[in-house]
């Protein structure tokens, strides 16, 4: 049997199925130097922004709660967040529009009441938030609708509330107690990789 009949044009095909791997082989290995790693570069860079403003966000948390410690005349103050009835007490003594403690962001800064503090401080959010919203493709639902949460908690509106308040009640940190509470542990809820 001659073989050369039966295939004819047995090289032609073997001809262009070398060349149909050689190309296979080299769009994957264009592929991946190209494509696939330039987008798992990306990938971490995506990351570590998420990461990094997720961290910023949770940090909020505890210096706020420092910088009210530091004013507080509460003792035995527990150095994580309390519950309601023990932050109320740690809050009792502060006026709103006394004297914050310095803010440190690499430089002081020194408010002139807690009203200014806290507006700095929700600027501060509204500036992380912004540059995640830019992620959002990146970050689960959960994570998205907790930024909605902090930019409008009650502790936002009551703050803006009391600012523009002269009854005596509105110069009482501890009257907000349970809104500033509950806007610390939000924050407090951001954890570097929960967002995936």
């Amino acid at each position: 049997m001659n073989y050369s009949e039966i295939f004819n044009l047995a090289f032609e095909i073997g001809d262009i199925f070398y060349n149909i791997s050689i190309a296979l082989m080299t769009s994957t290995i264009f592929y991946y130097y190209i494509v696939y790693l330039k987008e798992e570069s990306s990938k971490k860079k995506v990351e570590a922004v998420i990461n990094n403003r997720l961290l910023h966000l949770e940090a909020m948390s505890s210096i706020i709660y420092k910088d009210i410690c530091l004013k507080s005349t509460y003792q035995n103050i527990p150095k994580e967040l309390p519950d309601f009835t023990v932050f109320t007490a740690i809050c009792s003594n502060i006026k709103l529009r006394d004297l914050p403690s310095p803010y440190w962001n690499g430089n002081m800064i020194q408010f002139n009441n807690w009203f200014e503090y806290f507006q700095y401080t929700f600027l501060l959010d509204k500036s992380n938030i912004d540059l995640l919203f830019n992620y959002s493709q990146f970050i689960n639902e959960e994570t998205l609708a907790k930024f909605n949460n902090v930019m409008h908690t009650t502790f936002h509106s009551g703050i803006t509330q009391y600012q523009g308040s002269n009854e005596p009640y509105a110069n009482e940190l501890s009257a907000l107690a349970g809104a500033l509470l509950n806007y610390l542990n939000i924050l407090d809820s951001f954890k570097q990789n929960s967002w995936k």
